[in-house]
C-alpha cells in the first residue's frame, strides 16, 4: 500500500474498510514519519474535538493522520481546519463496494475492527437483518458521496485500494446466515477523473 509520493504531513481522506490502515503504517515507514496518528479524530469509539486534533497535528514534524467524513460531521469547515496544518492530501476509496460494505458490515456486528483478526482459519458467523446492514451501508455511501465533493473542492492525489493493494488486510472468511441487499453504487465513477 506504499505511494511514490514522498509525504512530509499529509492527511488520508478515506472511508472505512479501504485499507487505510494499512496505507498509513508502510506510508509511515516508507517516509520515516515521526509519528502516525491513525484516526486523529477517533478514539475509542468516540469522535474527540477537531481543535486538540489540529494542535496535534501542528505540533508533530512529520506525520500521517486519516479521517472519515462522519468523523466531522460531513463539515467542510472542520476538514478545512483538519487540512491546515497538512502539506499533503491523499484520497483512499474502495471500488468493490459491495465488498467494502460487507466487511463493515460484518466488522460491525463482530465489533472487530483489526486488520488481522484474533482468531484465525474460522468462519465467522455474522447474524444480522437488513435494518442492521443498511444502517451501515448507508455510513459507506453517504462517506462515499461526501469524498466526491471534497475532490471537487479540494483536488489531491487519489488512490485505490485495488491498485495499491499488496496483501489483503480483510481476509476473513464469514458465514452470513442472511446475506443482506446491497444496491449497486459505481464507486469508480465517483472517483474516476481524478485518480492517480
Amino acid at each position: 500500500m506504499q505511494i511514490d509520493e514522498e509525504l512530509t504531513k499529509c492527511l488520508v481522506i478515506t472511508n472505512y474498510r479501504t485499507g487505510s490502515r494499512d496505507f498509513c503504517i508502510k506510508n509511515e515507514r516508507k517516509n520515516r514519519l515521526k509519528m502516525n496518528l491513525f484516526e486523529i479524530i477517533h478514539k475509542g469509539g468516540k469522535y474527540l474535538p477537531i481543535k486538540p486534533a489540529v494542535e496535534q497535528m501542528r505540533n508533530t514534524k512529520k506525520f500521517i493522520a486519516k479521517v472519515m467524513p462522519d468523523q466531522f460531521a460531513y463539515d467542510f469547515e472542520k476538514l478545512e481546519q483538519l487540512m491546515g496544518p497538512s502539506e499533503q492530501i491523499v484520497y483512499l476509496y474502495r471500488k468493490d463496494f459491495r465488498a467494502q460494505c460487507l466487511s463493515w458490515i460484518a466488522s460491525n456486528y463482530r465489533n472487530d475492527y483489526d486488520r488481522i483478526s484474533s482468531i484465525q482459519g474460522a468462519d465467522f458467523l455474522i447474524d444480522i437483518d437488513q435494518t442492521f446492514a443498511d444502517k451501515h451501508i448507508q455510513m459507506i455511501e453517504k462517506n462515499n458521496d461526501f469524498l466526491k465533493e471534497c475532490i471537487k473542492r479540494y483536488p489531491a492525489p487519489v488512490y485505490a485500494y485495488e491498485d495499491i493493494n499488496d496483501g489483503n488486510p480483510y481476509k476473513r472468511s464469514y458465514d452470513w446466515k442472511y446475506m443482506p441487499f446491497i444496491k449497486d453504487y459505481n464507486t469508480e465513477e465517483i472517483y474516476n477523473e481524478t485518480i492517480v
